[in-house]
């Protein structure tokens, strides 16, 4: 059975090598001579594709309360407050592709008419017409008329170690949805309450570990309404989210449990909204490390001050001073 099984491959490998000997003058003669082919080569001159890229989102959660509370479709419509219109560009192209890829397979299938050539064909007819069904596969575009987003959220420690992740792949249509129900807003606010609870939810995450620490030190881990220090501190927003705060650092302050309940969602009388404040002086909020996303300090060094990161050496970014204000 052995012998039988080689003596089989070598009359297999020498059938195959005498096709492709055959197969390239037959080649050169089908892209020559074969009037399909060459109305093909036409058509896919006049049919132009979008290059579709699918997109990907990822972020990183320190915090497992937040990432069980945050789902992929959450984080996509908060993305998309701010990456619509580009998002949006993208599901129209591949339309377009889906549109216009109808029209095209209409005109492949008139001009598909294999074994005619413009002159003699060469013998052994049926391994040319072979040849050249594989040519004109090869030559039909292929364009993607789908597209989709990955959204991949994943846990890891305080000090990035990964623990776990959860992805989903979200197709056009439902995006096209989203999209649709986040028109129906009232300034920065969503009247759909889905909506409006997915973008509060991720807002609510954006506060890692990192920034909560941070947010304790600056002060000087008392609770800032009654000022018991070290007491089952929590991070409050001086702004709710609820009414459109952001978990931006000067958004947050240092409360104990007991006063974070009282306080729940009110206002607290004389806060500002961060928004508010930050258009009236834009230079006063201290810069924020690119790397780590907590506020930086203020430091002394041999040619004068500027900022560096927190997590300094771990992160060594720094910023000279004067990039905060007018020069």
């Amino acid at each position: 059975m052995k012998a039988f099984a080689i003596i089989r491959d070598k009359i297999k490998l020498f059938i195959k090598n005498i096709v492709d000997f055959f197969g390239i003058g037959y080649k050169k003669f089908i892209k020559e001579h074969s009037i399909s082919i060459k109305k093909l080569e036409g058509l896919n001159l006049k049919f132009t594709f979008n290059d579709i890229q699918n997109y990907k989102m990822v972020e990183n959660y320190d915090n497992r309360i937040f990432f069980n509370s945050i789902s992929p479709e959450d984080y996509l419509t908060y993305q998309l407050i701010y990456k619509r219109k580009e998002i949006q560009a993208l599901i129209n192209q591949a339309d377009y592709n889906k549109l216009h890829l109808d029209l095209y397979k209409e005109e492949v299938a008139k001009i598909c008419n294999l074994g005619t050539y413009d002159t003699d064909a060469p013998k052994n007819t049926d391994l040319l017409i072979k040849i050249e069904k594989k040519l004109f596969e090869q030559m039909i575009k292929k364009p993607a008329v789908d597209f989709y987003i990955w959204v991949r959220l994943m846990l890891t420690n305080i000090k990035g170690s990964y623990i776990t992740l959860k992805s989903e792949k979200i197709d056009k249509d439902r995006i096209k949805t989203i999209i649709e129900r986040m028109k129906d807003r009232n300034g920065d606010f969503y009247n759909d309450r889905e909506i409006w609870d997915s973008i509060c939810r991720v807002e609510r995450g954006r506060i890692t570990n990192k920034i909560r620490f941070a947010v304790y030190a600056r002060d000087d881990y008392r609770c800032v309404m009654c000022g018991r220090k070290n007491v089952d501190l929590e991070v409050d927003h001086i702004f709710p989210i609820a009414k459109g705060g952001k978990s931006n650092f000067d958004n947050l302050q240092t409360l104990c449990h007991r006063c974070n309940a009282l306080k729940s969602d009110t206002i607290v009388e004389g806060a500002v909204d961060p928004r508010l404040a930050k258009k009236a002086n834009p230079h006063s909020s201290t810069p924020v490390c690119p790397n780590c996303n907590i506020p930086m300090v203020l430091r002394k060094g041999t040619y004068g001050e500027f900022y560096g990161c927190r997590n300094y050496p771990n992160c060594k970014h720094t910023e000279n001073i004067y990039n905060q204000g007018e020069k």
